[in-house]
């Protein structure tokens, strides 16, 4: 053990030396082999072995430091290099020196290399620096040189170029970038004269931008662009756009201020727009309180913008007041009027009441008053009105003076001119005065020939009319008005006046509008008709011939030919055959601009709607006319006109648009809107005539585009925003231009008519054509357009409004009176500026936007709004529109599929859309239309419309509306895909109208492709619907319901089954309807519900057949996986089915044939992950097939689907189950792709785990999978996914697999997060399992310290104690717990570990793995732990540990340990009592029967044993059955070579060897065979050694009257033994004993005196002569072998007397040792007068007479001390000494202390005899107060008599009695037998043995006999127990 020990120091310092050179394995290796010469069982207890151990562990601690500092060195290194590579020279610098330091620690072996390596990376980082100087240099002089260019020094830039070119081919491949800006600086040289014309235009941009900023109408968006394009050109100015840059960022600075006040400035500014606008409109009081509110807003906000607009405020302000003063000033002249004209007419219609029937006076006072009217008529209404009886006055004169003509025209005059001006005083005088009418008309009926009554009478009519049409015009027309003006026109066609006076009352009494009340209408109708059946026409065009210069009759004219047009279609013909067209023609070509105007409205008129008067306004060339008036005038009414009439001919004449348009048609209507942007009617003629033009004429459209007439149209629409009849004209015009298509198309954003469209929509929200128009020219651009237009417009957005505010109550008084002389001009000009609009974004640049709402300053804006949400709101507003819905919903479609926020979008789109469906349910055009889009929005926009339920029941609505429109049905079922996925709920009847649908439908490809599909989808959300039903108590509907819906549903899928197979067949030649039949059939399939029945009815051979019909289409393909994937999952009998057909082999094809496609790809590995999955079979035919390649295949040519990965990962995870599949994994290289794919997906939680399980699996590879970074990715995971139990529980397990194998330092990165999975996923039994199998593999491996130092054992309580029925948890942590305290390591808290793992065995009784892994552990802490083994000792518990051993005899590993632990704690007598019952001996024996192979399971069975019968009689007796002898022998020879199972049995061999029964010679010679063949075997192993000879020492001496076992190859093994173990006491001792026993035989003393036994025995007392158990031992055993004077004479030599000598004298007080010595000194002396002498010279009787004084008492060493007197005084020389040493008085104390000792007795008489040879002895013997013959007499009359006494007691009393010589014995006459003889040895050894005593014969002691009495061997050296043996 000790050479062990140094072996292990040595060893130690060997790694340390190696490692301070950095041989760091071979100091591994160095360390790992003293770990196992320190290890051995024993070596421990030799002084000194526990500093070697603290040395070895201070090596091992270094050498994993230099292992770090090794790898950190190797990383350092790598690190710089990484920074040489790219560039970071001073990072280089500093790893490389961290590098070095890190190695110069680590001393690892082969520093040369690596340190040539590092001087290699300095010297290239050297160099790289000089290059980066270099560089450097480069740079610098470079930038001087642009320096230099900028200020213009070109010399001097060349000369520093060309030396930044030499740095930089110095700095070699670092001047690469210098090369390039070399060429920049060039290039700068050359361009160096463009420069200033890009500061100049750059400055020109800084002012325009500023004025942009600060003036009050603010454009952030045209100043932005401004400045942007501002930096660009100060950019390539260079230095010389330093300042500019410096002045474009404080300009930014301003414009972002700007926009922060913009709010409140644009607040301001709309403010004051609207009080501009109500000055406009007449509106006096309004604007004051508008200014007021902008005046605060500029007030508040600040700045220059700001400032602006007050100033603006102000003048206007102050213009107000100017206003207010001017109409005061007004008002005041107006009053004096109305004071003048009463004072007049007051005075004037008394005199004219008075004289009522004087014509004169009459005459005079109308005249008076038609001159008061003319000057001021409605002053003159006014006086009239406030006079009371005025109007009887003059209807008086009328009556009174009806005959009278001037009088009666006078009248008319006067009524004329009080008609002729609008103002409320005129309209009330015309209410208040109805007879005027009649009056008028009686006037000209009256005097039909006076040209003044008739003249005045069509004046007064006119004006009266226009004055209040809704109440004269029905009137005139009901009294014959018309009638008398056409006769007025009639009888004086040559007076002009006339004739303009009654075309203007016509024209008047026959126009009418749309907007009129119905009345007024009728009443205009009325009036044509009536012109018509008198042939007015004809008087007309009458008097238009008449007077052919006079405009007002040409005018008049017109105007009225155009009112009888519009009348009944009859009055057009009557005017054709007129010959109106001439007529009107003639006007057109010669008249003036007035009259020209109304004949141009007259054609439009009469062309529109009637081709033939159409057809002879174009020959009479009126579009050439038309258009060079239009171009000749610039008046927008002549335009106006001129716009409507063209447009009427290109509508009734299309043919003639292309001749039109080469007359310059659309060149001037253009021109037209161009110059006369203002005038909406203009704009809306125009637009009319450009679409009547371009409708269905693509190449006049290209014209229209090319004149100019979008951008017109355009900024018409922005114009005329308020206008909702021109914008839904304008928008019919666009949409007519998009015929141009390209051209139009690439202008769309350009010119803003996007936006121009929804600003109209925006506006009038109200106004279904409106909508209906844009809407149908967005379709109609989005259909033309590239999907970027759409894009533009769903990207456009517009500031909501707020609604108008209200004017305060009391408007705040003016702040000022001023001067009003600018309002005239103000509101008279038209070069106000244009409001501005605000910027919604920089989309379109040029855009108009939205005006800036009129709002209060606390008032924030509200948000935007989109091109969207206008159309959805108009969808909204007009939805009873079925025509809006049409187009507008497909806009709406087209705009939500591109939006940037699409899904909200597509969700709102389908929700109006679902609206709409419900409003017009009976519409079947609108609902094919709806679903058609509702398809198209989440098929083209993926997105699901589950979350819109009103979809689904709007589309299952069409459907039940219109079964039988298949159109319809396809539609819906299309729609139905994209609402059901997802769905929680759906209808009941859902799927039983789809299957309705496809039994009606089905025989239609794309119908049965999107039927069953949806049908699919519903199958799938029905089977997942788990909406629970609300029953109330005694509620039977809800269960009612439920039965009911699974029926139903059952019913349907046994129905959907059927049609999807029939659906197969129907058609197989179509691969799209035949992937969704079969989705169907997987989604059946996965219900699980009817599988069988789908079996039945062959799906499975239908499915296949289908796949190989079709094998290139992957979706079919896909399907096809998925249904075997499915029947595979559900069913078994599916699996088997599959198999049978090959269904494998058919999924391998497809992932074969379309590698390429990852669905397919995917739901191959699935199905292959499903029929693998239960069968390893099939999983072993996968890999056969190649399925392993096939997957790793598609995993690398799908490297971006997520989806595919995951199947595929978990299918390879299914086949590496198998060794096959794992070499088919190997050798395909599976290991990288996986490390790829967790590389690339680390957030992915169910790929994760899936790779980490297949890492694990792959774990031969482990050295590859660590290099590539493997484990930490792994780490990595834990790290992300630690909350997940799967994913710890596999990571952990795989990252054991990988590095089980690897270096220790690697291995120990694996603890941290198994100890981490253990603490946070105790709880689950799946990570704790694993965790826990992996701890034990760590600690197996020697990383228990780790786990003890970081108290690691304290969560493996904890998870024990929370996993107390997971039996495979337990076994773990108990083969832990076992493994960590049977180290070196005792662990913390070793009571609580205790607890803990005895809970696991009571709770575990039948788990052999737990009982055995826990008896383990116990048996390490009863070892180790005195307070365990304490707590071990109740009966619980030793009966937990006898259940293990009695249930589990054939577990070797579980009898060992538990043997072991018995052993530990059964160290009492009471412990072993309660051990041995319940048959622990017989169960041991089973034990050792069962498990006699395993020598360990032997010998601690045969420790066991041996403690048990040490202790416990019932277990001897168990023990010495025949058969257990039997067994024992048979295990101990069946294990010779195993030292520990020689030991136990050698020991309890010696326990059985003292009991009855088994001291047969036979036992006995099988015994001591036993004991020398293992010293034989084992001469080197100490406890053998202790055992075999205790055995020997027990069983070799003579038995029960028996010889002795004669054995010389015991007798040498034993001598062997000695020699080989002379230093341990307790092997010497035995050893002793054997020889002792041994000596017993001639034969064996022999043996023992020839094999130098003498010369060992006196060898080893030397080292051991102060342990008396040695001593006494080896005494007895030179007692046994004194047989005769050779031997006594050797022994003699060997200096045996100096042995027993020394014996006598340092063990005086020990009884055995004094017993044995006195024995073998008698036995050494006796008759051997030589060796007498040298005793006595010595002091031997002294010595022995001290040591028998010691123990008078004992009967033993009183009669070996006797015995030893007699042997000295035989001769005369002992004699005297023993007399002289007082020897006789201990002889006769002793006979008389034990009177009836035979032996002593006996020995008393020889001794006294042999004194009295002697005279003096004689003397002494025969005095008082020996009285010698009295102790003989009492010895000889001892009864029973004894031989032995009788014969030396007689000798005695001879020689007492008996006169002789002196020195001369003289017999008696009957001598006694020679104490020789064998008789007498035989009556002396009887009665040795019947008293214990020690024998007197020369043949010694039986040494076995011997300890009883004196307690040899009573105690063992190491533990102090009984029978200690191996291991203790």
């Amino acid at each position: 053990l000790a050479a062990h020990k140094d072996k292990a120091q040595t060893l130690g310092d060997e790694a340390a030396a190696c490692i301070g050179q950095g041989s760091l394995d071979k100091a591994a290796r160095l360390l790992e082999e003293a770990r196992e010469m320190i290890n051995v069982n024993g070596v421990n207890e030799v002084p000194g072995a526990a500093t070697v151990l603290k040395e070895l562990q201070e090596v091992e601690a270094s050498l994993e430091e230099s292992h770090r500092l090794d790898l950190k060195s190797h990383d350092l290194a790598a690190e710089a290099r990484a920074a040489l590579h790219r560039g970071d020279l001073e990072e280089g610098l500093r790893l490389i020196q961290a590098a070095e330091k890190a190695y110069t620690f680590a001393r690892k072996a082969g520093a040369a290399e690596l340190l040539q390596q590092l001087a290699s990376i300095t010297s290239a980082l050297t160099e790289a620096r000089e290059r980066e100087g270099h560089r450097k240099a480069g740079d610098d002089i470079i930038a001087r040189a642009a320096v230099a260019v900028r200020a213009g020094l070109v010399e001097e830039a060349a000369s520093l170029v060309r030396q930044a070119a030499n740095q930089y081919g110095l700095a070699h491949d670092k001047g690469a970038a210098g090369w390039t800006m070399v060429a920049e600086v060039e290039a700068q040289l050359a361009i160096a004269g463009s420069l200033e014309e890009a500061r100049v235009e750059g400055e020109r941009l800084v002012d325009i931008a500023r004025d942009q900023i600060f003036r009050l109408r603010f454009d952030p968006g045209g100043a932005e662009d401004s400045l942007e394009e501002a930096i660009a050109c100060f950019n390539v100015a260079q230095f010389r756009g330093l300042e500019g840059l410096e002045t474009v960022k404080e300009l930014q600075k301003a414009l972002k201020e700007e926009i922060d006040k913009d709010p409140t400035v644009s607040l301001g500014t709309a403010n004051l727009d609207a009080a501009v606008q109500a000055l406009k409109d007449g509106l006096a009081e309004e604007p004051v309180g508008l200014l007021v509110t902008a005046r605060a807003a500029f007030s508040k906000a600040g700045g220059p913008r700001a400032q602006e607009g007050l100033a603006e405020v102000e003048e206007l302000l102050e213009q107000l007041d100017e206003q207010k003063r001017a109409e005061t000033e007004a008002q005041a002249q107006l009053l004096e009027k109305r004071e003048v004209a009463a004072r007049e007419i007051g005075a004037l219609l008394p005199r004219m009441n008075k004289a009522r029937y004087d014509p004169g006076m009459q005459m005079e006072g109308l005249v008076k008053l038609s001159q008061l009217a003319q000057a001021n008529a409605a002053a003159c209404a006014r006086v009239l009105l406030q006079i009371e009886g005025a109007w009887h006055v003059i209807q008086h004169c009328v009556k009174a003076h009806e005959k009278d003509p001037a009088l009666q025209a006078q009248v008319l005059k006067f009524v004329h001119l009080l008609s002729s001006v609008s103002s409320p005083d005129t309209r009330s005088v015309a209410k208040n005065v109805p007879m005027l009418v009649p009056v008028l008309l009686d006037a000209m009926r009256t005097h039909p020939q006076n040209k003044d009554v008739q003249l005045n009478g069509c004046a007064a009519v006119a004006a009266f009319t226009a004055l209040l049409p809704s109440s004269v015009l029905p009137a005139v027309g009901s009294a014959g008005g018309v009638s008398l003006i056409l006769r007025a026109m009639r009888d004086f066609q040559n007076d002009a006046q006339v004739q303009d006076q009654g075309c203007s009352a016509l024209s008047i009494l026959l126009s009418f509008s749309s907007s009129d009340p119905p009345l007024l209408v009728q009443a205009a109708r009325d009036n044509c008709a009536a012109v018509a059946s008198v042939g007015g026409h004809y008087y007309i065009i009458a008097g238009m011939a008449a007077h052919p210069t006079d405009t007002g009759v040409l005018a008049r004219g017109c105007s009225a030919l155009k009112g009888i047009a519009l009348g009944p279609s009859e009055n057009k013909t009557a005017l054709k055959q007129a010959g109106v067209v001439k007529a009107v023609m003639a006007v057109l070509r010669d008249g003036e601009l007035e009259a020209k105007c109304e004949a141009m409205a007259c054609l439009q008129v009469l062309a529109h709607g009637s081709r033939e008067l159409a057809v002879d306004i174009v020959e009479e060339g009126a579009v050439a006319t038309c258009v060079s008036t239009m171009t000749a005038n610039k008046s927008a009414r002549a335009r106006q006109y001129g716009s409507r009439l063209l447009a009427s001919i290109a509508q009734a004449m299309p043919e003639h648009r292309d001749s039109m348009v080469e007359d310059g048609s659309v060149r001037v209507v253009v021109a037209a809107m161009l110059e006369h942007g203002a005038e909406v009617a203009l704009q809306q003629a125009g637009c009319a005539a450009l679409t009547a033009h371009a409708v269905n004429h693509p190449k006049i459209a290209e014209v229209i585009f090319e004149a100019g007439g979008l951008a017109v149209v355009t900024q018409a629409m922005r114009a005329h925003i308020e206008s909702a009849v021109f914008q839904e004209q304008a928008a019919k015009t666009l949409q007519c231009l998009g015929e141009a298509k390209n051209s139009i198309v690439d202008s769309l954003t350009e010119e803003g008519v996007v936006r121009a469209v929804f600003d109209s929509m925006r506006k009038h929200v109200d106004c279904a054509s409106v909508h209906e128009a844009a809407c149908q020219f967005v379709l109609s651009m989005i259909a033309l357009a590239p999907p970027s237009l759409a894009v533009s417009m769903a990207s456009e957005t517009w500031a909501v409004t707020p609604p108008t505010p209200k004017l305060p109550s009391q408007v705040p008084p003016s702040p000022g009176v001023g001067s009003l002389k600018k309002v005239g001009s103000f509101m008279s000009s038209g070069s106000r500026r244009r409001p501005t609009f605000l910027r919604a974004n920089s989309v379109l640049g040029g855009t108009p936007r939205e005006p800036k709402a009129v709002w209060s300053v606390a008032q924030p804006f509200k948000t935007e709004e989109g091109s969207l949400d206008i159309v959805l709101r108009a969808l909204a507003e007009h939805s009873a529109s079925a025509e809006l819905l049409q187009c507008g919903s497909e806009v709406a479609v087209r705009l939500a599929l591109a939006s940037n926020s699409r899904k909200d979008d597509v969700l709102r789109v389908a929700s109006s859309l679902s609206d709409g469906m419900k409003n017009h349910g009976q519409h079947a055009v609108l609902q094919f239309t709806c679903c058609k889009l509702l398809g198209e929005l989440w098929q083209v926009a993926d997105v699901p419309l589950v979350t819109v339920p009103d979809v689904r029941k709007a589309v299952l609505g069409a459907m039940r509306g219109f079964p039988d429109d298949r159109a319809l049905q396809r539609e819906a079922c299309r729609t139905l895909c994209g609402c059901i996925d997802g769905a929680v709920m759906l209808e009941p009847n859902l799927s039983s109208t789809l299957i309705s649908s496809i039994k009606r439908h089905g025989e239609c490809v794309e119908m049965a492709r999107w039927s069953f599909a949806a049908l699919c989808l519903a199958r799938q959300t029905e089977a997942a619907d788990v909406t629970p039903l609300v029953q109330l108590p005694g509620d039977k509907r809800a269960e009612e319901i439920k039965t009911d819906r699974a029926t139903r549903e059952d019913a349907q899928g046994g129905e959907a089954v059927l049609l999807a197979l029939s659906g197969l067949d129907t058609h197989k030649e179509s691969a799209e309807a035949c992937e969704q039949v079969l989705r169907l059939l997987a989604a059946v399939a996965w219900e699980g519900t009817h599988t069988e029945a789908a079996l039945g009815a062959g799906a499975v051979p239908a499915c296949l057949s289908t796949m190989r019909r079709h094998p290139l289409h992957s979706g079919l393909q896909a399907q096809g996986c998925q249904v075997l994937s499915a029947f595979a999952f559900t069913s078994s009998a599916g699996r088997s089915e599959i198999s049978q057909a090959k269904g494998l082999e058919c999924v391998l094809q497809a992932m074969s044939s379309l590698s390429l496609d990852a669905e397919v790809q995917a739901e191959a590995c699935g199905a292959l992950v499903n029929l693998a999955f239960a069968s390893n079979s099939l999983k072993l035919l996968a890999v056969e097939a190649d399925a392993i390649t096939s997957i790793l295949l598609a995993l690398r040519a799908h490297p971006s689907d997520l989806h595919l990965r995951m199947r595929a990962c978990r299918a390879l995870k299914n086949l590496l189950l198998l060794d096959q599949g794992q070499e088919a994994a190997l050798k395909g290289g599976a290991t990288d792709t996986i490390l790829t794919i967790m590389s690339s997906h680390p957030l992915e939680l169910q790929l994760q785990c899936d790779c980490a399980t297949i890492l694990g699996l792959l774990s031969l590879e482990a050295d590859a999978i660590h290099e590539g970074g493997g484990v930490d990715m792994l780490l990595t995971a834990l790290q992300i996914h630690s909350q997940c139990d799967e994913l710890v529980g596999g990571a952990v397990g795989a990252l054991w697999s990988i590095v089980e194998n690897l270096p220790r330092h690697v291995q120990a990165r694996c603890l941290a997060p198994t100890m981490q999975a253990l603490t946070r996923h105790g709880g689950c039994e799946y990570v704790a399992h694993t965790a826990s199998g992996v701890l034990l593999g760590m600690v197996s491996h020697g990383l228990h310290l780790a786990l003890v130092e970081d108290d690691g054992l304290a969560t493996v309580i904890a998870v024990m104690e929370s996993q107390k029925t997971a039996s495979l948890v337990q076994q773990n942590l108990c083969a832990v717990i076992a493994a960590v305290v049977c180290s070196d390591v005792m662990p913390r808290r070793e009571s609580h570990i205790l607890r803990t793992v005895l809970a696991a065995m009571a709770a575990h009784p039948a788990v052999v793995g737990v009982q055995q892994h826990c008896c383990a552990a116990l048996m390490a802490l009863a070892v180790k732990s005195p307070q365990c083994a304490q707590m071990l000792r109740s009966e619980e518990n030793l009966g937990l540990m006898m259940h293990a051993l009695v249930h589990f005899p054939r577990t070797s590993e579980l009898q060992w340990c538990v043997c072991r632990c018995l052993s530990a704690v059964a160290t009492g007598e009471e412990e072993r009592k309660t051990v041995a019952q319940g048959g622990t001996v017989a169960a041991c024996l089973v034990s050792l029967r069962f498990n006699i192979n395993e020598h360990r399971v032997v010998e601690s069975t045969l420790r066991l044993v041996c403690d048990l019968c040490s202790s416990v009689d019932s277990a001897r007796q168990e023990a010495q059955s025949p058969q257990s002898l039997k067994e024992t022998l048979a295990a101990i020879e069946m294990h010779l070579s195993d030292a520990g199972v020689q030991a136990q049995g050698c020991r309890l061999l010696e326990l059985l060897a003292s009991q009855p029964g088994t001291q047969t010679e036979q036992h006995r010679a099988a015994a001591v065979n036993i004991a020398v063949a293992a010293l034989t075997q084992h001469p080197g192993v100490w406890q053998v050694g202790d055992a075999a000879c205790g055995l020997i020492m027990g069983t070799a001496s003579p038995q029960n009257g028996k010889q002795g076992v004669v054995s010389p190859e015991a007798v040498g093994c034993v001598i062997r033994c000695l020699k080989a173990h002379e230093r341990l006491l307790q092997v010497v001792e035995k050893g002793c004993g054997a020889l002792c026993a041994l000596a017993q035989d001639d034969t064996n003393r022999l043996a023992i005196m020839d094999k130098g036994g003498p010369e060992v025995l006196v060898s080893v007392i030397e080292r051991h002569k102060m342990s008396a158990g040695v001593v006494s031992k080896l005494c007895a055993c030179l007692w046994n072998l004194c047989a005769g004077l050779t031997a006594q004479t050797a022994l003699a030599a060997e200096g045996s007397l100096a042995v027993i000598m020394d014996a006598l004298s340092n063990h005086h007080t020990d009884l055995s040792v004094v017993t044995m010595a006195a024995g073998a000194l008698g036995a050494l002396v006796k008759d051997h007068l030589e060796n007498a002498t040298l005793a006595l010279k010595d002091g031997a009787v002294s010595l022995l007479l001290r040591a028998t004084a010691q123990h008078t008492s004992d009967a033993a060493a009183q009669a070996s001390a006797l015995a030893a007197l007699a042997s000295f005084a035989t001769g005369p020389e002992g004699s005297r000494t023993v007399c002289a040493e007082k020897g006789l008085e201990v002889v006769a104390d002793a006979m008389r202390l034990f009177p009836s000792d035979v032996h002593i007795q006996a020995n008393g008489c020889w001794a006294l005899a042999g004194i009295a040879t002697q005279p003096h002895g004689k003397v002494l013997a025969l005095q008082s107060p020996i009285r010698a013959l009295d102790l003989v007499n009492a010895a000889l009359a001892l009864t029973p008599p004894d031989t032995a006494v009788q014969d030396l007691g007689t000798l005695a009393y001879q020689t007492l009695t008996i006169e002789n010589p002196v020195g001369t014995i003289i017999p008696a006459t009957d001598p006694p037998p020679h104490i020789g003889s064998t008789k007498f040895r035989q009556s002396f050894r009887d009665s040795f043995k019947k008293f214990n005593g020690p024998e007197s014969t020369q043949d010694g002691p039986n040494p076995a006999r011997r300890q009883r009495v004196v307690g040899v061997g009573s105690s063992t050296p190491e533990t102090g127990s009984s029978g200690a043996g191996v291991g203790d």
